[in-house]
């Protein structure tokens, strides 16, 4: 994403300036641009321009380390607009029932 680590503390602090923290689950809740699909996304300054990201990949990309191509970032706290690295994790492909077994949403209701 960045190889200038002035632009990429810049896009981290875009990122945290857009996120609360929940104090019982520990999220970084993304209050920025949310897609249909319910997942936070945003647009920073990449080194070939801006360019839109899904605000879990960017957060990993920023705070962890290279996505790649063939992987998912899955937030295991199973909340889609948490962005704290210590809740995402990479995966090949998610479980089919990921976002209904346990999910916050379930409990909800």
């Amino acid at each position: 994403m960045n190889s200038d680590p002035i632009l990429k503390k810049r896009n981290q602090q875009k990122l945290l300036l857009n996120t609360y923290r929940q104090t019982d689950t520990g999220c970084m809740v993304w209050t920025g641009q949310v897609s249909n699909g319910g997942y936070g996304q945003v647009m920073l300054k990449a080194d070939s321009g801006p360019k839109m990201f899904s605000a879990s990949r960017a957060a990993y990309e920023l705070f962890i380390g290279p996505v790649p191509k063939d992987k998912i970032v899955l937030q295991r706290c199973r909340n889609r607009l948490c962005i704290n690295p210590e809740h995402l994790e990479l995966v090949d492909t998610v479980p089919q029932d990921y976002w209904h077994e346990g999910s916050e949403e379930k409990k909800a209701s």
